[in-house]
């Protein structure tokens, strides 16, 4: 028995060899792609400085948001926080580079998404993936 035993666990070594090579090589692929290389280049453009003020801008009306939220309706200032927020958050989002961002990012995550699910169907159609629409 303990001659099987060995057997298994070279094949199981093997096997797990040959899955972790070919998650690298996957990996590899991914990050060569053109999806990955437009998020990496976008990412790279959020350093603006425009970008980066209204960055801090909106983190800075967002910290204030959530601790006016914590009164609701009852604190005076609620409704300007809120308007302050929403102004700040449209303005960091709506700016080009941060659009770019978004959208690269969206593409590569569509790709994951289309990834995942192959492989999970591949395997078998019981598995369910809840955050990836079929």
């Amino acid at each position: 028995m303990k001659s099987n035993q060995l057997c298994y666990t070279t094949i199981g070594e093997e096997m797990t060899e040959i899955l972790l090579n070919l998650t690298d090589q996957t990996i590899e692929e991914f990050k060569s792609s053109q999806a990955y290389l437009a998020v990496k280049k976008a990412q790279w453009n959020l350093h603006d400085e425009e970008v980066t003020q209204l960055s801090h801008a909106f983190k800075k009306i967002q910290e204030k948001y959530l601790e006016v939220k914590k009164y609701g309706r009852y604190h005076p200032d609620l409704i300007d926080v809120q308007k302050a927020y929403q102004a700040a958050k449209i303005a960091l989002y709506t700016h080009p580079v941060m659009s770019a961002y978004q959208n690269a990012y969206q593409q590569f995550q569509t790709e994951l998404d289309a990834f995942t699910q192959q492989c999970a169907t591949t395997i078998s159609e019981q598995i369910k993936l809840g955050h990836i629409p079929r």
